[in-house]
C-alpha cells in the first residue's frame, strides 16, 4: 500500500489555517529504517498518547470503521440498513448469515422461519375469535387483504454498483447518511449525497416493497453513483 503524506507550512493568515505544500513530501515521518526512531505508521499508540514520542498531528482516519489519533480504535462500519440484523458489516458490504440474501440481508430463503421475515414480506393475516359471543352467528368468514400500493420492486445489482463503491469511497463521510463513533453511537452526517443512501434504505425496508416483479407498480434500480471513485479526487486519499 502506498502512503502519501504532505508537509504543512505554518499558519499564514489571521485565521490560523495551515497550508499544504503539495510539491514536497515528508515520507521520513511516515516510515523509517532507523530502529531507534519510529515513523508515524509504525508508531506505538501507547507511547504516543503518553507523549514519549513525536507524531504527525495532521493525519486522520480517512476510512470507515476506525477512530483515534492513530486509527487504533475499531468501530462499526456503515452498511445498507446495517445488514438488517442478519449479517455482519465488513467495511461497507454485508456478509449475510446463512439463509439470508440481498444487499442488506433482508431477503430470506426457505430455510429462514417466517417469524424472522421482515414485516413487508410476511403473509397478511386476519384474526378471527375462537369463541364468538352467543349473539353472533358465524356461517363463514371471507377476507381479502390487499397489499399497500404502490408496490416497488428493487433490483439486486452486482456489488460493483453499490457495496463495492461503499467499501472503496475516498472518505468515510462521503455518500452515507450516518457513521458510528468510537463508542458505536450513531453520528448523522450532513452530506447531501447521503440522501441517496437514505432513500435506498427506506425503500428496502418499506411496506411498499415486493419481491414479485409481476405485481410491482414501480421498479427501483439502485446505483450508488454518489460514492463513485474518480481520478479528480485522488488528492483526498
Amino acid at each position: 500500500m502506498q502512503v502519501f503524506s504532505w508537509i504543512f507550512s505554518l499558519p499564514s493568515g489571521s485565521d490560523g489555517a495551515k497550508v499544504a505544500d503539495w510539491s514536497k513530501d515528508d515520507l521520513e515521518n511516515v516510515y523509517t529504517t532507523n530502529g531507534s526512531k519510529s515513523g508515524w505508521c509504525n508508531i506505538d499508540p501507547v507511547e504516543a498518547h503518553t507523549k514519549k514520542v513525536k507524531f504527525k498531528e495532521e493525519c486522520d482516519c480517512k476510512y470507515d470503521g476506525r477512530w483515534g489519533t492513530f486509527c487504533e480504535i475499531p468501530a462499526e462500519c456503515s452498511c445498507v440498513n446495517q445488514c438488517t440484523g442478519h449479517g455482519h458489516c465488513r467495511g461497507g458490504a454485508c456478509q449475510c448469515n446463512s439463509g439470508w440474501y440481498g444487499i442488506d440481508c433482508s431477503i430470506p430463503s426457505i430455510l429462514s422461519p417466517i417469524k424472522s421475515w421482515p414485516t413487508w414480506l410476511r403473509p397478511s393475516t386476519i384474526e378471527v375469535p375462537d369463541k364468538p359471543s352467543l349473539d353472533d352467528e358465524f356461517v363463514h368468514v371471507k377476507a381479502i387483504v390487499k397489499k399497500r400500493r404502490p408496490l416497488i420492486y428493487v433490483y439486486e445489482l452486482p456489488p460493483d454498483f453499490n457495496s463495492h463503491l461503499l467499501e472503496g469511497r475516498h472518505f468515510r463521510f462521503e455518500c452515507v447518511n450516518r457513521l458510528y463513533t468510537a463508542d458505536n453511537r450513531t453520528l448523522w452526517t450532513s452530506q447531501l449525497y447521503g440522501a441517496q443512501m437514505a432513500l435506498y434504505e427506506s425503500i428496502l425496508a418499506s411496506s411498499h416493497r415486493t419481491l414479485n416483479g409481476e405485481e410491482a407498480d414501480y421498479f427501483f434500480v439502485p446505483v450508488l453513483d454518489s460514492c463513485i471513485i474518480i481520478e479528480q479526487m485522488m488528492h483526498l486519499i
